[in-house]
């Protein structure tokens, strides 16, 4: 027996690749944490040589001064390097996490469209059908479905529910607060 092919399956397979670009994205977020570690070991280290030759080298204060200043202007200069790296690799990451979550709302859109809408929609009319009393549902059903369409309608929800004027900013003030309610009295009634 084969079996057609199926909408729900795409629903899925759109998860999971969201799931294994989100772990491949851990992966060299990892990675990069590493190189930058190592980069700051690197340089501590290369400073605390460079001082111990300043200290071993020097004939005198000043010269142990210059050679302590230059070992720190380095030092400063590879901190600089490294938080720019740094500042990079997040931008980076940044821009590629949301690259993929725009990428995924796309496929669970275009994978949760009318098929299940259509699908979920008659379930819900079978199962208020079948029930006396379900008249209130199928008024909120019809509700449901006149949100959902006017919502995925080319226009929004927006343009739909307000209409296509922008919106106005309301002019009433509010209003004038009675004076018994100001002092603390309370209102029994």
């Amino acid at each position: 027996m084969v079996t057609g092919y199926t909408r729900p399956f795409e629903i899925y397979r759109a998860n999971l690749t969201l799931a294994l670009r989100m772990l491949s994205f851990g992966q060299d977020w990892r990675q990069r944490a590493c190189t930058l570690e190592k980069l700051r070991t690197e340089r501590d280290f290369e400073t605390l040589r460079r001082t111990r030759e300043a200290a071993t080298t020097a004939r005198d204060w000043s010269e142990f001064n210059a050679n302590i200043q230059t070992a720190a202007r380095d030092y400063f200069s590879n901190s600089s390097n490294i938080w720019q790296q740094g500042l990079g690799f997040t931008v980076h990451d940044q821009n590629a996490f949301g690259d993929a979550i725009r990428e995924a709302l796309r496929g669970w859109q275009a994978n949760w469209g009318d098929q299940w809408q259509r699908q979920w929609q008659e379930q819900w009319k079978k199962v208020v059908d079948l029930n006396a009393a379900g008249t209130l549902v199928r008024d909120w059903m019809q509700q449901v479905e006149q949100t959902v369409s006017s919502a995925l309608d080319s226009r929004g929800f927006a343009a739909a529910h307000l209409g296509d004027a922008p919106p106005q900013t309301s002019s009433v003030t509010a209003p004038a607060v009675r004076a018994d309610v100001s002092r603390g009295d309370q209102h029994v009634g």
